[in-house]
């Protein structure tokens, strides 16, 4: 036997291939080829659209469209851009090519001498490019300013010869002459070049040891740090104005200062400073404006807890209008006591009490946010006080109106936290918060809705998942109304099949001022009034429902908080019948009905408007058509500006059509069938049927080839020759396994009389839940030639007492409240657990199964699929376990591991659903010894 990789499963895979046919069938040597959409972007004044195209494997590019001249220009290896606000330039990096890269990683180069990233600032207008090797980061204003920042890794030669002198001379303080002492802070910020550039003026500044820096929003200030560590560590945090090229110096001072934010209109800033060398730093909080920079917070402040101060984990930001500074305090940082024991001389015990809150993993796993969990404060910046919001009696706060509202709410779930093992709805107390004092009234207790507040703070609101009501409660008066009291359609999902209380369907949001709320039921869009005066309005006219189609707000401005009645009234569409999708427009008045923009046999999705005028850009796609990007006018009438996959025709595709049946129970059920795109209704094609719970909206989802995370690539199996079946599946509390039976086996059962139909060489597959289903479909049918189940639950007993690791919760309330469906404890229902778990019906099984069960799986633990492969290598039955080392739930994207998966799950069925010969890794397996070196990807010789 000779040994091989991954790479030689792919030349096997694609010699196998047969070519009988006028397109190509796709291999894996296609992987590759494909490429995706990237972070696209319309620029504000509407002229460009910038998008990466990304390989999933390789080097991207950077295309920029000019949507007057449709001239398209490419950068090769471009990434990471942003656009200028004012529409005049673009800047990005220009990573290193993969392959210089992935030769010097072959060779253990060292990280510093790895190939670095290009800056580039492309001056649209101009179609001219400015480039600087070796850059760090880049920034600039996010709604303003012509103004670059950039760093490099190191000073370039120019720079160190042209330092701006003059700047430098201006911001210098004689100080007395002292003895170097050598205290250097090896805990202090890496320091490295800083240049502000104006690329349309080519005015340039440098700093030559920069430890960070930040824009205010409207770009106008630079905000940043410089520092000397040479022997004793020294910052100086300077403002640069981009009007007049002025730099001032804020504050100079021995130490370390960080964390510097700047208000939008960088007339205040704020940062923390310590003078502190050891690596527990304890930081004080300083504001600054055009009177000087002042502390305001530190150790001792008589409104904090004893021994808390600001935190260098918490988030420093002011509010919009800057009239509030933002920030976290904690527990003053302690240096831990010089270690005296021997790692063998100390006690490792995690301590699980049943009195405990949350248990020993869930702690562990929220053990570093519970470590840098800090409590919000703020600043008045107008009035010089302090108010502390969040506690550690009530620890969440939430804002309004960015910060500068009259109030915020709070939460606190302390007191119910410990059920949260088995209620995952979990009960909380809801509080209004005074701004201006932080006194706290409670206004929910133990409740599981979501109580927040109107943009303008005039109301708090919730769903009630109790009655499915919507509720408004006026602040001022404290007058509670019901808002949708006899609306007389349900707001909560029908749908909804778990063994728990329905959530609603959403809310669109508020309108100007407070007037209305606006809310989704099953189709349509209803107006509800807060002071309860007027009745529920249905502002789409209840057309939504008469015509199966689904109508939700289309927000186009992103930055308002509120839905605007003098903007137009857009309208995404789905018809659930059809699986058509469009635009609308609608009537925020709902005295019209809504108006049809385009609906057609296709996805709509990211529809985005240019930011100063009547531009728009969005995507659609098909199972045949991969999501380009189209731009237009405000009535989506445009063209297809990408062509990512022009190499898609020359391969055998697919199609994917409805598909309906009558289950077991007599349900009308729904699903998908695919087919080759060179389908011969004459000739007979094994069948794939993958499942999870409901897929037939996704019609016109459009399948990449690309190596598996976890389930079978639709588009790949197709152009093999492959029909895929994805039906829908409908659960009943108490009996999931049954369900998933009426629903998959019976629509099995019904393709086998579709002529073109193999039923004699139908496979499952399915991950997580999905693998769980097909698990206990093998216990339950012989119908199947051969199954793949990824991280299935195999036994529900040893599963309900389980952890979820990623997460360290239990795994009780899956069993009792979500997803697994038995609705009860295990003591309560110990026959539901029992009927629904494969372990107990091995003895049954006659299919071959293959199992994916990986050791670092956070969400399902792979001991699971150890119970069902034990049993039934036990049994002498066919099976296979694939355990990809460290790999968590689905594998890494376009990892090797995820390369390795999909050949090996395309040589199982291929054996079994075609007759392939087995390759050695099912005939023999690989040993242990074996491991790394021989893959078993080869078939046997006669």
């Amino acid at each position: 036997m000779k040994k091989c990789g991954v790479l030689l499963a792919l030349m096997l895979f694609v010699c196998s291939a047969m070519f009988a046919q006028s397109k190509k069938v796709l291999t894996p040597n296609q992987w590759d080829e494909w490429k995706r959409i990237s972070g696209a972007e319309i620029a504000n004044n509407g002229n460009w659209v910038i998008y990466g195209i990304e390989p999933y494997r390789g080097d991207s590019k950077l295309v920029v469209y000019n949507t007057e001249t449709k001239k398209e220009t490419t950068f090769d290896r471009g990434s990471k851009h942003k656009v200028g606000f004012n529409s005049n330039m673009l800047v990005f990096k220009i990573k290193p090519q993969y392959d210089s890269v992935r030769i010097k990683k072959l060779k253990k180069v060292s990280k510093k001498d790895m190939p670095k990233d290009t800056l580039a600032i492309y001056l649209l207008a101009k179609d001219s490019l400015i480039t600087r090797t070796k850059v760090k980061s880049f920034a600039i204003g996010e709604k303003g300013g012509n103004w670059v920042a950039y760093q490099l890794e190191e000073l370039i030669k120019e720079a160190k010869d042209t330092l701006n002198t003059e700047i430098a001379d201006s911001v210098k303080k004689k100080e007395p002459k002292k003895k170097k002492e050598k205290i250097k802070d090896k805990e202090a910020p890496k320091a490295f070049p800083l240049y502000i550039t104006n690329p349309l003026t080519g005015e340039e500044f440098v700093f030559e040891k920069v430890t960070e820096y930040n824009w205010s929003e409207d770009g106008n200030t630079l905000a940043f740090v410089e520092q000397q560590n040479d022997t004793i560590l020294k910052s100086t945090l300077k403002q640069f104005d981009t009007k007049t090229a002025a730099i001032k110096v804020v504050k100079e001072a021995q130490g370390v200062i960080k964390k510097v934010t700047l208000d939008k209109t960088g007339l205040q800033l704020a940062f923390i400073f310590s003078a502190d060398t050891i690596k527990e730093k304890v930081y004080s909080l300083w504001f600054a404006n055009s009177k000087g920079a002042n502390k305001i917070a530190e150790v001792g402040n008589k409104l904090f807890p004893t021994d808390w101060t600001v935190s260098e984990n918490g988030r420093i930001y002011f509010s919009e209008k800057g009239t509030r500074l933002f920030y976290g305090i904690a527990k003053k940082p302690i240096t831990e006591p010089e270690d005296t024991l021997l790692d063998s001389e100390k006690v490792g015990l995690d301590l699980w009490s049943w009195t405990d809150k949350r248990i020993q993993p869930e702690q562990l796993a929220d053990l570093e946010d519970d470590l840098n969990k800090t409590y919000l404060t703020y600043y008045d910046t107008k009035k010089g006080s302090t108010i502390v919001l969040e506690t550690e009696d009530v620890p969440y706060v939430y804002l309004n109106q960015k910060g500068d509202g009259e109030h915020a709410t709070a939460r606190d779930n302390s007191k119910y936290q410990r059920s949260l093992s088995w209620d995952i709805q979990g009960k909380r107390d809801i509080y209004l918060v005074k701004m201006k004092t932080g006194e706290k009234t409670l206004v929910k207790e133990k409740t599981a809705n979501s109580v927040r507040l109107s943009p303008k703070g005039q109301y708090l609101y919730w769903y009630s998942v109790d009655d499915s009501c919507y509720y408004s409660k006026n602040i001022k008066s404290g007058k509670e109304i019901n808002m949708t009291k006899n609306i007389g359609v349900n707001l909560y999902d029908d749908e909804y099949d778990y063994p728990s209380l329905p959530d609603n369907y959403g809310i669109a949001g508020w309108t100007n001022n407070d007037k209305s709320l606006l809310i989704y039921d099953k189709y349509d869009i209803w107006k509800l009034d807060p002071t309860g005066k007027q009745k529920p309005l249905n502002i789409t006219k209840g057309e939504g429902r008469k015509n199966n189609i689904v109508y939700r707000h289309q927000e186009l401005d992103h930055e308002k908080d509120f839905i605007d009645i003098n903007d137009k009234f857009y309208l995404s569409a789905f018809n659930k019948q059809n699986k058509q999708s469009g635009y609308y427009l609608g009537d925020i008045n709902g005295k019209n009905s809504p108006k049809e923009l385009v609906m057609e046999d296709y996805s709509y999705y990211t529809v985005s408007k240019a930011k100063n005028s009547d531009n728009l850009m969005w995507r659609k796609m098909s199972f045949t058509q991969y999501p380009d990007l189209w731009f237009g006018d405000m009535s989506l009438k445009g063209e297809k500006i990408s062509d990512v996959n022009p190499q898609q025709k020359e391969y055998n595709w697919g199609t994917s059509e409805l598909y309906k049946w009558t289950t077991f129970d007599g349900e009308e059920a729904e699903g998908l069938l695919i087919k080759p795109e060179n389908f011969d209704p004459n000739k007979k094609y094994p069948v794939i049927v993958y499942f999870y719970r409901l897929s037939s909206d996704e019609l016109h989802d459009y399948s990449s080839p690309k190596p598996s995370r976890s389930i079978i690539n639709k588009s790949f199996y197709a152009s093999n020759g492959y029909i895929v079946f994805v039906p829908n599946i409908r659960f009943k509390t108490g009996h999931p396994g049954h369900s998933s039976y009426n629903y998959i086996v019976s629509g099995a059962m019904s393709l086998k009389n579709l002529p073109y139909v193999d039923y004699k060489h139908m496979g499952l597959q399915g991950q997580s839940w999905g693998g769980y289903q097909v698990t206990y479909l093998i216990t339950k049918t012989n119908l199947f030639a051969a199954a793949e189940a990824g991280a299935p639950v195999t036994n529900m007993t040893s599963a309900y007492g389980g952890i979820r690791w990623q997460s360290g919760m239990s795994r009780m309330f899956q069993y009792e409240q979500t997803q697994s469906r038995i609705g009860g404890t295990l003591w309560e229902k110990l026959p539901n657990y029992l009927e629904n778990s494969a372990v107990f019906s091995a003895p049954q099984i006659e299919t071959p199964l293959l199992i994916m069960s990986n050791d670092n799986d956070g969400a399902v633990p792979w001991y699971q699929g150890i119970e069902l492969f034990m049993a039934m290598r036990r049994l002498d039955k066919p099976c296979w376990l694939m355990n990809y080392n460290g790999e968590p739930h689905n594998l890494k994207a376009n990892s090797p591991n995820s390369r390795d998966l999909s050949v090996r799950m395309m040589q199982f069925f291929d054996h079994y659903l075609k007759g392939k010969p087995a390759p050695v890794w099912m005939i023999k397996g690989i040993p242990a010894v074996e491991k790394g070196k021989s893959f078993g990807f080869e078939f046997m010789e006669e």
